[in-house]
């Protein structure tokens, strides 16, 4: 979502005047400066507000919501499924359909994230992982032999719409049509993303009746098979369950991608290490996962509680960044280094507890297929001399633009 004039909300009367700050995470950076970087730059500040630092602070920005500052607390929030709902997870409230599981608590939301887990379990993902390689190779084939390209067109998005594509069983030529909606319902004014959040119902609720009468071997047949509450799943709820696929297993993806790829293009060393051990890719791939943590998702205080003695009232909105956790100092040694040999234990770019990111296992095999066959055919690569790198900021920090060149002849 775009927010150049981000709705400033009054400073409730609970919140300490101390902990107030002027952040709209919107608008962290200008399209070309370092996202992580500042991040890392607020969290620093903070820590210095408070003897030994605070775990969240109070924005009027969009809305007004609460930060959560700290790697440590965001490990301990991002899991309590008590206090802070998903009722909304998006800040400010986006005010249109809601997305299911995504936005769905307690029974509700374990009964519909059943209707599709079998997709996602160990087991189906490692039948994915051919399919998913065969997928890369084949755009990187596509790619390479032009000795320039922009990834975010030409792969980073193309590999997981295709894949969603394959699952649901939908037409590969209405990718483009539903990349241009994802794209409005994250990063669009709040008009598009009603709109365009819209357009995608209408789209997908042909296929689910067009699947409800001739059922096949793919998602949508699959998941009108669900129960919700003992009661066969309605079409709306389908519809909410594909959209939070399509939104989730594109945007994620693909903007973790660029990162990696424009960091790849910078560090000679790095990326012919990975070049020259495949293996490393898999190894390392926790470690890579951590220096591009992507998400800032919201959560809705569902009653009064007070945490490490800052009281938050039901209603409160709270924002989790998951840059300040795969970033921060207290969590790892010297963050901002990618460290091939780093042994990482603990994650929450994806999220943590109940509602950790559903296709998470989806993503690890998509990077390492990417990794693995963009560098067997493209080892050398940089950022092509004199474009802009335009990065985005919001809920999903991401690479809008990225433009690599390699020598064809070297391929």
């Amino acid at each position: 979502m775009s927010n150049a004039e981000p709705i400033i909300a009054d400073i409730p009367s609970h919140i300490p005047p101390d902990l107030v700050v002027d952040v709209d995470f919107y608008n962290l950076t200008s399209k070309n400066e370092d996202v992580f970087a500042a991040w890392k730059l607020h969290q620093a500040g903070w820590r210095l507000q408070r003897p030994g630092g605070t775990p969240l602070v109070f924005t009027p920005r969009n809305g007004g919501h609460w930060i959560v500052t700290r790697g440590k607390d965001l490990e301990i929030l991002y899991a309590d499924a008590v206090n802070l709902s998903n009722a909304s997870i998006s800040i400010p409230a986006h005010g249109s359909n809601r997305i299911v599981p995504g936005e769905a608590d307690g029974e509700e939301h374990t009964a519909y994230r059943g209707a599709v887990m079998k997709a996602f379990t160990p087991d189906a993902v490692k039948k994915m992982q051919a399919p998913i390689h065969q997928i890369a190779a084949t755009l990187v084939a596509e790619i390479q032999p032009h000795g320039s390209c922009n990834f975010m067109e030409d792969f980073g998005y193309r590999l997981p719409i295709i894949l969603f594509l394959d699952m649901m069983k939908l037409p590969l030529r209405d990718g483009d049509m539903l990349l241009n909606h994802a794209h409005a319902v994250i990063r669009g004014s709040h008009e598009q993303q009603v709109a365009s959040l819209q357009s995608m119902f209408t789209y997908l609720k042909g296929w689910i009746a067009q699947r409800r009468q001739t059922p096949g071997d793919d998602l949508i047949s699959k998941m009108a098979e669900a129960k919700i509450a003992g009661c066969p799943i309605t079409d709306d709820a389908m519809l909410s369950v594909c959209a939070n696929l399509l939104l989730g297993g594109l945007d994620t993806v693909a903007s973790m991608l660029g990162f990696i790829m424009k960091f790849l293009a910078e560090n000679d060393e790095i990326r012919e290490r990975l070049a020259r051990d495949p293996q490393q890719i898999e190894k390392s791939l926790n470690e890579i996962i951590r220096r591009f943590p992507i998400a800032s998702l919201g959560r809705v205080v569902a009653r009064d509680f007070t945490y490490e003695g800052i009281k938050l009232k039901e209603g409160d909105r709270v924002l989790l960044p998951t840059p300040l956790h795969g970033l921060d100092d207290e969590q790892f040694s010297c963050p901002m280094t990618l460290d091939l040999d780093r042994k990482v234990t603990t994650l929450l770019s994806f999220g943590r507890g109940k509602h950790q990111c559903l296709g998470s296992l989806v993503a690890r095999v998509e990077l390492t297929a990417t990794l693995t066959e963009w560098l067997r055919h493209i080892p050398n690569f940089r950022i092509k001399p004199d474009s802009i790198v335009e990065i985005s900021c919001g809920p999903i920090n991401a690479v809008k633009n990225l433009s690599l060149e390699w020598d064809v002849a070297a391929c």
